[in-house]
């Protein structure tokens, strides 16, 4: 099914607890773009067509990009040491996974009969931009940075944690977890670092 279809299907007509008739209206208007612009040009303004039931947010891992960089900048913190400089980068697949699971999630909403999902145009846009609303936001926890692998071409520590090329070097963090999952990380890295202790203790027990 088209984009389009997938819009006319989902989009708000008579949102749930809404039954004045002012809003039904409202809701007919919004369904049909050449209502609204016959209402502009009538009236003189736009009808707004922001429902304000409930709000709906998407939580979703981001895929894994080589090109985000995090390194070090020119710039001084007041202990003389450089700052660290984020460079994020989202990817196509990050939006159409947004996407896909807002159009889902709007279907069954409408099937069920519980009301009506409006979807943000930048979501429905044939070739969504990588200009990301300022709704959008990063979660807390920074990870993958140090990733793990089998190699140092795909990875900057091994299964132990221990860093590619470099024999008493480890890293215990969510850095080198290998992707972001959804989950906090607290737990995973509690155990990974006691899995890592237990490690270096085998390792060094002859001392």
């Amino acid at each position: 099914m088209e984009i389009n279809k997938l819009r006319r299907f989902v989009v708000a007509s008579n949102p749930a607890g809404k039954s004045d008739f002012k809003t039904q209206l409202r809701g007919i208007l919004c369904e049909y773009d050449f209502a609204k612009n016959i209402v502009t040009d009538l009236g003189g303004k736009q009808i707004s067509c922001s429902f304000n039931d409930g709000q709906i947010r998407i939580t979703s891992e981001q895929s894994l990009n080589s090109s985000s960089r995090i390194t070090l900048g020119s710039e001084l913190d007041k202990f003389e040491n450089r700052r660290v400089v984020c460079d994020w980068r989202m990817s196509e697949i990050d939006v159409r996974t947004i996407r896909r699971a807002v159009l889902h999630f709007g279907m069954k909403f409408a099937d069920s009969g519980l009301g009506r999902v409006h979807i943000e145009d930048w979501l429905l846009a044939e070739n969504s931009s990588l200009d990301f609303p300022d709704n959008i936001e990063g979660q807390n926890h920074h990870m993958c940075t140090t990733r793990m692998g089998s190699t140092q071409l795909d990875g900057v520590v091994d299964s132990n944690q221990r860093v590619f090329g470099i024999d008493n070097l480890y890293i215990a963090g969510s850095s080198v977890f290998s992707t972001s999952g959804h989950a906090n990380p607290t737990f995973t890295i509690v155990q990974m670092s006691l899995r890592l202790g237990d490690h270096i203790t085998d390792i060094h027990s002859d001392f």
